[in-house]
C-alpha cells in the first residue's frame, strides 16, 4: 500500500486546492418549514477531502484574485466569469478502522457489512481495500507529521460545499493536501467509480429491491438490542443476526437492507454488543412472539429508491 505525502504549504494563501482534507465539513441535509418554525438538518463529517478538478479550482481563484486587484467586486458583469465556480466536491473520509468493523455509517442510520470473519480476523475483501484494488473504496495511510489515522474513502458516498464558504473557512479547518500525483490517482478512481455502467437485472433478478429500511416499534429493556436475520445472505441465513441501530429520539430500531422481495426474515432480542452481527446460539437469543412463523418482505410502502417495514413487535 502506497503512503500518501501530505503538505500544509503547498498551495497559495486562499487557494483551495484538489486533494485539500477539511476537517468538521457541514452539510445542510434538509430545511424543513412548519407554522413558521424552521428546522434545518445537518451533518458534521468529521474529514472530507476535495476531488474537484485543479485546473477548475485554479481558474475560479485566478478569476477572483484578479478581479479583487483590479477593486472589482465578485461576481462582475463587465467580464466573463462563467469560470467561477458555485460548489466544489468533496468526499468524507471514514476512519479504516471503523469501516473495518462495519459500524461507519451508523450515525447516518445506515448499515455497512463487516470486513472481519468469525475469528475477528480481516477477510480477503478487506486486504484488497488496504491495497486499493476495490473500485468503491479508496484507503489513505499518512505520515507520522500528520495526526490522521488511517482513513477509507467510500466513493459512493460524496457531496458539495459552496465554494466561497469553503475558501473562507480553509485557513481554520484545513488540515492538510495530498500532494502529487497521490491526489490525482484519488480523483481519477472516484470519477471512474462514477463512470461505471450498471447493466439489467437478469430476470431471475427482477425482484431484488433497491433497500429496505427497517423500522422496529419494540421495548427490550436496557442493555438489549434487537437484531434481524433470515434466508438472503444478507440476512445471514439464520445463522447470522445483525444488530439495528437505535434512534433515541424516535424510540425506534432501524436498519437498511438489499434484500429480495418475499425474503423471509424475523427479529431477536439479544444483549447489546458493539459489533454490528453475532452467530446465533441457543442461549441468550429471544425470538419475536408476536406473530406465527417467519415475516416476508411486503414491498407495499415506498420509501426512497426502495421499501419501509414498519413493524411493531415483542418478545
Amino acid at each position: 500500500m502506497a503512503e500518501l505525502h501530505s503538505i500544509s504549504l503547498m498551495n497559495p494563501p486562499g487557494r483551495l486546492s484538489q486533494g485539500d482534507i477539511f476537517r468538521e465539513v457541514e452539510v445542510i441535509e434538509q430545511v424543513l418549514e412548519q407554522d413558521g418554525i424552521i428546522e434545518v438538518k445537518k451533518i458534521v463529517f468529521p474529514l472530507a477531502i476535495v476531488v474537484s478538478q485543479d485546473c477548475d479550482l485554479l481558474q475560479h481563484y485566478r478569476g477572483i484574485k484578479k478581479n479583487t486587484d483590479s477593486g472589482e467586486s465578485y461576481p462582475t458583469s463587465s467580464k466573463l466569469n462563467d469560470k467561477y465556480l458555485f460548489s466544489a466536491l468533496l468526499v468524507p473520509l471514514f476512519n479504516a478502522e471503523y469501516v473495518k468493523q462495519g459500524t461507519y455509517l451508523d450515525e447516518l442510520e445506515r448499515s455497512s457489512v463487516t470486513f472481519n470473519n468469525k475469528k475477528n480476523e480481516s477477510t480477503t475483501a478487506w486486504k484488497k481495500i488496504l491495497q486499493n484494488e476495490t473500485p468503491r473504496y479508496h484507503y489513505f495511510e499518512f505520515p507520522q507529521t500528520t495526526p490522521i489515522v488511517p482513513q477509507v474513502a467510500d466513493f459512493k458516498h460524496f457531496f458539495t460545499v459552496n465554494i466561497n464558504y469553503l475558501t473562507q473557512k480553509r485557513q481554520e479547518l484545513k488540515i492538510c493536501t495530498i500532494d502529487v500525483p497521490f491526489r490525482e490517482q484519488v480523483s481519477h478512481r472516484f470519477y471512474t467509480y462514477l463512470a461505471r455502467i450498471g447493466t439489467p437485472a437478469p430476470e431471475s433478478d427482477i425482484d431484488l429491491i433497491e433497500m429496505v429500511r427497517f423500522k422496529v416499534i419494540c421495548d427490550v429493556g436496557f442493555g438489549h438490542a434487537v437484531f434481524i436475520t433470515g434466508q438472503d445472505e444478507m440476512l445471514g441465513k439464520w445463522k447470522t443476526a445483525y444488530r439495528l441501530n437505535y434512534d433515541r429520539y424516535q424510540n425506534i430500531w432501524l436498519t437498511d437492507l438489499v434484500l429480495r422481495k418475499n425474503s423471509e426474515f424475523k427479529l431477536i432480542k439479544a444483549p447489546w454488543i458493539e459489533e454490528k452481527s453475532t452467530v446465533i446460539t441457543d442461549g441468550d437469543f429471544i425470538w419475536e412472539n408476536s406473530i406465527n412463523g417467519n415475516r416476508r418482505i411486503e414491498g407495499i410502502q415506498s420509501y426512497g429508491n426502495g421499501w419501509l417495514e414498519v413493524i411493531e413487535t415483542s418478545f
